[in-house]
């Protein structure tokens, strides 16, 4: 009886020394807080929770190269670690037709060290319009208003002789009104654009 005694305190004294060997070295330094990004993706129409939709992160309001790309998981979210706390990060989420180009598109600010910043990002159904201008001399002065309301004009800015881009807008229907700058005697013109998920709607606004 005394010699089982034995072996079984021999047993419990090993099982201990066991397991403060794997608690490992209370030395060691702690581990160095993370800095993240975690973004919540939804419907910006259904407040729904948007699954599969790629994100890509910059760190430079001009930069064209994502420094991190993320698919949203089945909560919606998407987790950018190991950021610098210097930097006012900017993402663009797409899905589909679906983007957050008229909602959150930065961070408020540069972020904390050491937490996780979070923030909710919605995405609505977006169309492109390609405006162009083929005039070899004039530039126009262009604003847009939805058909649905149109007194709430904004202006797009000038485009000048030569030159085309895509203005995103949120689907649905628009007046351009263009204004020739060069040449004030030209009437203005008025084009309809009704731009569609899988249609892009273009407009010559020199014609």
């Amino acid at each position: 009886m005394k010699k089982l005694s034995f072996l079984f305190l021999s047993l419990v004294a090993l099982i201990s020394t066991t397991f403060v060997s794997c608690g490992g070295d209370s030395n060691d330094p702690p581990a160095t807080p993370v800095t993240s990004l975690e973004l919540t993706i939804t419907d910006s129409e259904t407040g729904a929770i948007i699954s599969g939709a790629e994100v890509k992160l910059y760190d430079s309001p001009t930069s064209t190269t994502p420094v991190q790309t993320l698919t949203s998981d089945g909560n919606g979210k998407v987790k950018f670690s190991n950021l610098k706390n210097n930097i006012v990060y900017e993402f663009d989420a797409t899905l589909g037709c679906k983007t957050n180009y008229f909602t959150k598109k930065k961070a408020d600010g540069t972020l904390t060290a050491g937490t996780t910043t979070k923030y909710d990002v919605q995405l609505a159904n977006t169309g492109i319009i390609l405006l162009k201008n083929t005039s070899t001399t004039d530039t126009y002065g262009l604003e847009i208003a939805p058909k649905a309301n149109p007194t709430q004009k904004i202006s797009i800015g000038d485009i000048q002789a030569n030159q085309q881009g895509p203005l995103p807008v949120p689907i649905g229907e628009y007046t351009i009104t263009a204004t020739n700058k060069t040449d004030t005697t030209v009437p203005v013109k008025t084009f309809d654009a009704a731009p569609t998920c899988s249609t892009t709607a273009t407009v010559d606004v020199s014609l």
